[in-house]
């Protein structure tokens, strides 16, 4: 279909109050492209109920306390027609048990998918957006879809005839429900580990070699948690890429993105901004201001890149997900280093493993996404391939000097401790000697505690440790202005020759340099 054709033109009707289990049960015959199955009290339900966008409640971005935590670790829960008694044999869809039978024939890195397969997740603000790029390389977009029923519908009605190529991005907070498994895995005939990395990641290794030719990939997103207690907590998300050529002609992009997180940011920014001309006729049409999640920064960048580069070649059209991903890492940083120059030291606690998440990303660019992606080797490609790895190589070298430059301020923070602590030392030091000396000397010799006139006075006593601190001050003094005169090439002031005597380093009065010299600049 070209054109308007390729639009759905029916209207959706509201939501009839069917049953839920009729709603499971629809999910899994349009999974399987057969007819409508009910359960047994529901017999007299002929036909197939439709769902408007409004029948779905929308959860906010970012949650807090308790009900956070609860999405995080919320348990999968039996629809009523997976507690029917017959819902092993007879509920299974057809990717679900193709799926089963590879995990009795002795694929058992399939366990878990084949369990979580076996319950609905609950969708937690699902969108699924599509893109088809055309035969005259010019974008299509389709209406946002929001649950299984329309993107079975969507997959059975609308072929991508008079296309290049077609992108699936679904966008959900947590896990992928079983259901949307079923519609993609049967449809485009996907690779069950790529369900099985996204949902459980890399649990299962896989060699090297093999590894580097699945038509998948995954890259690993972390981010500032504006919820979190401090501005350096970070959360993190992936997203999973799979590529699916039909023919040598047409290929099937789908991305997984597992977080509704927004970022202040213009798909613009990435882009040379236009020449000057008196009339402004050359600026793009102004973009929506506010936050955009990474699905939406996603779909915009790839409309305003090279569409007949994209279409040849599914690295260039996955890219804007690589600029992204290197966007954060970079952010990140920076956030790291503003925290670090307000303390004049190390803020927070440092993701250890952000330099291996940054260059995990670099290996993917290397290889041009994956190795089982047919490349193009057009000179575009090889461009884009070369910029985005200058951009991680940047971010990697920058990783690894911010990791360097937190050490030397821990190393510093433990040694100006140690410092604090012999200086405190010295100083009792200092106090008690005399006094111990001149005891020493006295002994119980003085009037008010021998009650001999003979003997010295108490004040007496006071007065010789007093005079000895002072020719011991002096004595340090002396010492110090000469250290300090052969050393330093300048006279001691009052401050460092107390600081001397002390036994504070004088090298620990010098004041630090901000982290913000020692590093890249973001």
């Amino acid at each position: 279909m070209d054109g308007e054709s390729d639009k759905r033109q029916t209207p959706l009707s509201p939501t009839p109050d069917y049953p839920m289990s009729i709603r499971v049960q629809e999910n899994r015959a349009l999974g399987a492209g057969q007819g409508i199955r009910h359960s047994p009290d529901s017999d007299d339900l002929q036909q197939r109920p439709t769902y408007a966008h409004n029948s779905h409640v929308f959860h906010h971005t970012h949650t807090h306390g308790l009900t956070r935590l609860a999405q995080k670790h919320r348990k999968a829960t039996l629809g009523p027609l997976q507690q029917w008694e017959e819902w092993e044999q007879d509920g299974r869809g057809p990717y679900h048990e193709y799926v089963h039978k590879c995990l009795e024939a002795g694929w058992t890195n399939l366990q878990d998918l084949d369990d979580y397969l076996s319950v609905d997740f609950e969708d937690l603000n699902l969108k699924i957006s599509v893109m088809d790029i055309k035969n005259d390389n010019t974008a299509q977009h389709y209406e946002e879809m929001h649950d299984d029923i329309e993107l079975a519908e969507f997959m059975r009605e609308v072929k991508p005839f008079g296309c290049k190529s077609r992108i699936y991005v679904v966008e959900q907070s947590g896990y992928i429900s079983s259901s949307i498994m079923e519609s993609f895995g049967s449809a485009l005939q996907l690779d069950p580990r790529f369900f099985q990395w996204h949902i459980r990641g890399s649990k299962h290794m896989l060699s090297i070699a093999t590894r580097n030719r699945t038509p998948f990939i995954t890259l690993n997103f972390r981010i500032s948690d504006p919820s979190g207690e401090t501005p350096t907590d970070t959360k993190t998300f992936k997203a999973s890429i799979y590529v699916s050529r039909a023919s040598p002609d047409f290929w099937t992009g789908v991305v997984f993105i597992s977080s509704h997180s927004k970022v202040m940011l213009s798909s613009h920014s990435f882009l040379t901004p236009p020449t000057f001309t008196p009339d402004f006729s050359n600026i793009p049409t102004p973009q929506k201001p506010g936050p955009k999640t990474f699905r939406e920064l996603y779909i915009e960048m790839l409309a305003s890149s090279n569409l007949a580069e994209a279409a040849l070649s599914p690295f260039v059209a996955f890219s804007p997900l690589f600029k992204l991903n290197c966007y954060t890492f970079n952010q990140l940083m920076y956030t790291f280093r503003q925290e670090d120059a307000k303390v004049e030291g190390v803020s927070e606690l440092y993701p250890v493993n952000l330099t291996e998440e940054i260059r995990r990303s670099l290996e993917s660019v290397e290889r041009g996404g994956s190795l089982g992606w047919k490349a193009s080797s057009t000179p575009f490609e090889q461009d884009t391939k070369e910029r985005l790895r200058e951009d991680f190589n940047y971010a990697l070298k920058s990783s690894e000097m911010l990791w360097q430059a937190r050490e030397k301020y821990n190393d510093t923070h433990h040694r100006r401790t140690n410092a604090r602590i012999s200086a405190l030392a010295n100083a009792f030091a200092f106090f008690f000697a005399p006094i111990s000396l001149i005891s020493s000397i006295y002994g119980m010799n003085i009037t008010e505690i021998s009650g001999d006139d003979s003997n010295p006075r108490l004040w007496q006593f006071f007065v010789a440790v007093a005079g000895l601190c002072v020719v011991i001050m002096l004595i340090i003094a002396v010492s110090a202005w000469v250290q300090m005169a052969v050393q330093l090439h300048r006279r001691a002031r009052f401050k460092d020759i107390l600081t001397f005597a002390l036994g504070t380093s004088m090298a620990a009065t010098v004041r630090p340099r901000k982290a913000s010299t020692v590093v890249l600049e973001s």
